[in-house]
């Protein structure tokens, strides 16, 4: 199992592609969102993991009220993101 490591979000930068890639994910999941009866304003936000090959996983795990969850994910690969000027990691 590769290891991980929580990272929090306004640490890192995202390309403009990155964002308009996980926009198309979590509208993915709308339609499913509004059937389960899941309220937008209580999505959680979302959670970076840095996984050992350089790579992020963007994820949100929203609980459905009907049981269950959803968690949708997005691999970020090395290059389409970086950790913001004046961080040591």
């Amino acid at each position: 199992m590769a290891k991980k490591r929580k990272v929090n979000l306004d640490d890192v930068l995202v390309t403009p592609d990155v964002r308009t890639a996980w926009e198309a994910v979590v509208s993915a999941i709308l339609p499913a969102m509004a059937l389960a009866g899941v309220v937008p304003g209580q999505v959680p936000t979302e959670s970076l993991e840095l996984l050992e090959d350089g790579s992020l996983r963007m994820f949100v795990v929203v609980p459905l009220p009907t049981g269950g969850v959803l968690e949708p994910e997005l691999i970020i690969p090395p290059g389409q993101w970086a950790w913001r000027p004046g961080l040591v990691n």
